[in-house]
């Protein structure tokens, strides 16, 4: 990945460590004319598709999936973010 690299990296470390669901602006990334992302956006935006398509993909197998009250506090961050459309590629969890 050349443009999401952070984001497939920070998706996959989500399997290694539990998740904070914050509702507040943590991160700022600044677009400017000599950085990666603001001269590829076509690129980023077909890497991200591919990122969040792959995770929400293997979401069933994701430690959170674990924990029903914890996916469907995940799941409803990812509606209000407007990522519900990823939900469609969700398998689901493996019955015990």
């Amino acid at each position: 990945m050349r443009v999401c690299h952070d984001w497939d990296f920070l998706l996959a470390a989500s399997h290694e460590t539990p998740l904070a669901f914050v509702d507040e602006p943590l991160y700022r990334y600044r677009l400017h004319g000599t950085n990666t992302f603001s001269g590829s956006r076509v690129q980023g935006a077909f890497e991200l598709e591919q990122v969040l398509t792959r995770f929400f993909a293997t979401l069933g197998d994701h430690p959170l999936a674990a924990d029903p009250a914890e996916l469907e506090r995940f799941l409803s961050q990812v509606r209000r973010l407007g990522l519900g459309g990823f939900l469609t590629t969700l398998r689901a969890p493996p019955q015990v």
